[in-house]
């Protein structure tokens, strides 16, 4: 009696153990064949943007194991801690990468069509088999519309589209089809006549590619030899034609604009200063530029409005003379045999020099930054991508803190407050100081300006210099 009870416990046991096995290895290929996809999901047909990923946890588990991300937790705790946090309260589940996985599928898109935002998703046997216990229990839809608390959700061609707002589901909806990987792609639909799509990959670097459609196609073209910048510009760009980043000058402009702080740093009005003007070069000037590098060293937050100090070189073809000498004249100077002219107190910058080398015109903010451009050697002549680009993240974090407790001071109009300042915007600026550099490449695809590189430096994060506290 006694051995035919354990026999009874053992088989108890072992089908117990073996069930969830059983259970597992069958149901797997099915929750597998659920989430399987090739485009990453729908969206509104009017949506104004959207963010996709077709292995949206492999993108986020490589973002978290970034020496980047590990830089901006150490300035700002947990950079998605809000997304994290509304994921939690509206779906129920604590976002990682492998929960999200395991719940929702690989792929994901997410948009906002008006004031609404949604995501779309491909679940697999959890998020289905609880979606008919829902309905088991008695939930209903209204024209196919589900409600879970305040959360929208509705099913589309085998995925699960969701939203905090009704009228998100209004319309049509149309398919996001990105390059698969850990990669995510991050589309400006709101624009007629320029279209954005950035691709981030959850690497070191945070490797990035970024379209733009451009009115201005430009080849690749030999420059000059230029004499070396000198010290550590903290921004260059060298074009074969200003009109080359005029698409992407006007989406850093829209962005700024989102951006209170960025908004107000651009608009910057120093109240006891004379109004800054730039003049317009002539028109036919650019026309005939065959390549133009600019370097920025710092921003001088005492002007009126806050002004970058730097140099500016024009490449032209002949005859073309200096710029500047259009709407200016100055004193005559020399730099070390060059000939030049140097004006002061000119339209807001305390210097301005300028001179020319044959066809290649120098422009300088200060005389003591003319005086060390031409103390360097002339470059030797290369063939380079129509656009580069190379930030240094230190560099423009020291200016950004500057000119944020610049825009605290009562002569400023409509200061900020300091203490918001140092809580709110501080904690982002150190972060950023220790990204590295970043470095870019834009050539021409028709007429798509495409830009390559990397958004930081991995290797150089160690380096990176500290901003002041």
């Amino acid at each position: 009696m006694a051995a035919r009870a354990y026999l009874r416990w053992r088989t108890v046991r072992w089908a117990l153990l073996a069930a969830p096995l059983l259970c597992a290895a069958v149901l797997y290929p099915i929750d597998g064949a659920y989430k399987s996809t090739d485009i990453a999901g729908y969206i509104p047909d009017d949506a104004t943007w959207s963010v996709a990923s077709l292995d949206a946890p492999a993108f986020w588990a490589g973002i978290e194991a970034t020496p980047e991300y590990a830089a901006f937790v150490d300035e700002l705790s947990r950079p998605l801690i809000v997304f994290e946090r509304e994921t939690h309260l509206r779906t129920g589940i604590r976002p990682t990468p492998s929960r999200w996985g395991l719940w929702m599928g690989d792929s994901v898109a997410i948009s906002q069509r008006g004031d609404a935002f949604g995501f779309s998703v491909k679940p697999g046997v959890l998020v289905r088999g609880y979606h008919v216990f829902r309905t088991l229990l008695g939930a209903g839809a209204d024209d196919g519309l589900f409600q879970l608390n305040d959360v929208y959700y509705r099913w589309h061609e085998g995925f699960l589209i969701a939203s905090n707002d009704a009228a998100y589901f209004e319309g049509a909806w149309v398919a996001r089809n990105v390059e698969p990987g850990a990669t995510a792609t991050i589309e400006d639909l709101s624009l007629d006549d320029e279209l954005i799509r950035l691709v981030v990959t959850g690497a070191p670097g945070l490797p990035m590619t970024l379209e733009l459609l451009s009115s201005s196609v430009a080849e690749d073209v030999a420059h000059e030899p230029i004499r070396q910048f000198p010290g550590d510009p903290i921004l260059l760009v060298s074009t074969v034609s200003p009109g080359c980043i005029v698409p992407l000058w006007n989406r850093v402009r829209s962005l700024s604009e989102r951006s209170e702080f960025l908004a107000r740093l651009v608009h910057a009005h120093v109240l006891t200063k004379d109004m800054t003007t730039i003049p317009e070069l002539p028109d036919d000037y650019l026309a005939k530029v065959k390549r133009m590098h600019l370097a920025v060293y710092e921003l001088d937050t005492e002007r009126t409005t806050f002004l970058p100090l730097g140099i500016v070189v024009t490449q032209t073809e002949e005859g073309a003379t200096h710029p500047v000498s259009h709407w200016a004249s100055g004193h005559e100077f020399e730099w070390e045999g060059v000939p030049g002219e140097l004006a002061y107190a000119f339209r807001g910058w305390e210097e301005l020099a300028w001179a020319s080398e044959g066809n290649v015109h120098y422009t300088v903010t200060s005389e003591e930054l003319m005086t060390q451009l031409m103390a360097e050697p002339v470059a030797e002549a290369a063939v380079v991508a129509p656009v580069a680009i190379a930030i240094d993240w230190a560099g423009v974090a020291q200016q950004l803190q500057n000119a944020a407790r610049r825009l605290t001071k009562d002569d400023v109009e409509a200061p900020l407050d300091y203490a918001d300042v140092e809580a709110d915007i501080m904690p982002m600026v150190r972060a950023i100081a220790k990204l590295g550099r970043a470095e870019f490449t834009g050539r021409y695809e028709g007429e798509t300006l495409v830009f390559e590189g990397n958004l930081a430096s991995a290797e150089s994060l160690a380096d990176a210099a500290d901003v002041d506290e």
